[in-house]
């Protein structure tokens, strides 16, 4: 009870520090909070890193991947990006780092890993649909095909969270095309799409089932992973 209560603290203290440095860095405004520069995104990834490498937990990890976060996108905004570009090529980068810092022992706990790498992932395709730039509705076509890899990924290497969250977002992914292709295909059709997507998604998943139920090397798995 005492650990969780100090992780909780020590990610407050990481979002109290970041206030104090955006007062003392651009004043005592709204804006220095609600628009933080890099210089407030990284001092306070330096400090959620430091908590971080003092414990390894959920909380800390949190605190280090939006510290993270916040620094890239403050950084893409002083080399004079827009948001969204900042944001959904610094989502899909940083998502990448993360799930392979967390498969390789290096950020832990190793599910907590897997989540924020995922959402990343699945984040940074939505920022760039939202920006709009590029040919269509690509952004929504690159976030289902890393949705789909989330599942095969997920299921091959009998990891449930990048396998549950890559099924939800081929979900929000495909109801987002047929909606985008509404008037274009006609609704009946559109849901037709949609559901045939599900229907594929259910096979893939039943086939790859018995590697998510034996582990990579084909051994049966106990009832807890170890992880």
């Amino acid at each position: 009870m005492l650990l969780r209560l100090a992780s909780a603290l020590w990610l407050a203290a990481v979002a109290g520090f970041a206030g104090l440095l955006a007062v003392l860095v651009e004043g005592d405004s709204d804006e220095a909070v609600g628009d933080p520069s890099l210089w407030v995104a990284a001092g306070s990834l330096v400090l959620a890193g430091g908590l971080y490498l003092q414990e390894r937990r959920v909380l800390q990890q949190v605190a280090l991947c939006l510290a993270a976060v916040a620094t890239l996108v403050a950084a893409g905004d002083r080399a004079g990006w827009s948001w969204e570009v900042a944001a959904g090529y610094g989502f899909l980068a940083l998502g990448v780092l993360w799930l392979e810092l967390g498969r390789r022992g290096l950020v832990a706990p190793r599910r907590t890993s897997e989540a924020l790498g995922s959402l990343l992932l699945l984040s940074g395709p939505e920022a760039l649909d939202v920006q709009g730039s590029g040919p269509g509705d690509w952004g929504l076509w690159l976030g289902l095909v890393l949705a789909v890899a989330l599942i095969v990924a997920g299921s091959a290497l009998a990891r449930t969270v990048p396998l549950g969250i890559g099924a939800a977002g081929m979900v929000v992914f495909l109801g987002q095309l047929a909606g985008e292709h509404w008037r274009d295909l006609g609704a009946p059709l559109a849901i037709l799409v949609v559901g045939l997507g599900l229907v594929a998604a259910a096979v893939v998943l039943a086939k790859l089932r018995p590697a998510a139920a034996t582990g990579p090397s084909g051994l049966s798995r106990g009832p807890r992973s170890g992880r």
